[in-house]
Formats: C-alpha cells, structure tokens, sequence
C-alpha cells in the first residue's frame, strides 16, 4: 500500500469505513449504516492521474452493483474522496486535512 492509500483508508476509517481488501480497485471498503451494509469501491490516484482505460472499465462495470469512487490526494498531506453514482453524478465527499 503506498503513501497516498494509506491516507485514504485513513479518511475512510475516520468516516466509518472498514477497509476489506487492497488491490482491485485499490480499496474495498464497507460499513453499516441504520442497520444496512454499505459496499464501494475506491480507486487511489495522485492529484493529476488519470484512470487508464482499464481502470474506467472495472469501474464503471462495479458502479452498476455498487458504489464506487475515486480518492484524489490533493497534496502530500491533504486528499479528496468523492463517491460517484452509476451515471456520474458526485453523491458524497469525504475531505481530510492534515494527516
């Protein structure tokens, strides 16, 4: 797990999230809200990454079973996760500071 992944599971802790499994996409996390599981996916990139083509795909394919999203680190100490609906639409956003 690298530095940047490190510090989204750590925003995503922060928030409630369970990190399950590292690899493909970088995260799978989860966590239960009133009583019901919640499932996403995240994918980890630097402030300029692009997703490759690949990784447009897989994405795309899970975000019709389940949410998915895409963490951006802004800086080396500041990074961005922002959960997408199926059609794109942004549905949430978890913001961290300074780790």
């Amino acid at each position: 797990m690298n530095i940047r992944e490190e510090k989204v599971v750590k925003a995503l802790e922060a928030d409630g999230w369970k990190v399950v499994n590292s690899g493909w996409p970088d995260l799978l996390v989860t966590r239960v809200v009133n009583g019901k599981r919640e499932v996403a996916g995240v994918e980890v990139k630097g402030l300029h990454d692009d997703l490759r083509d690949n990784q447009n795909e897989t994405l795309s394919i899970l975000a019709e079973v389940m949410t998915v999203a895409v963490a951006r680190c802004c800086t080396d100490d500041r990074c961005n996760v922002e959960f997408r609906s199926v059609d794109g639409l942004l549905v949430g956003c978890i913001t961290e500071g300074k780790w």
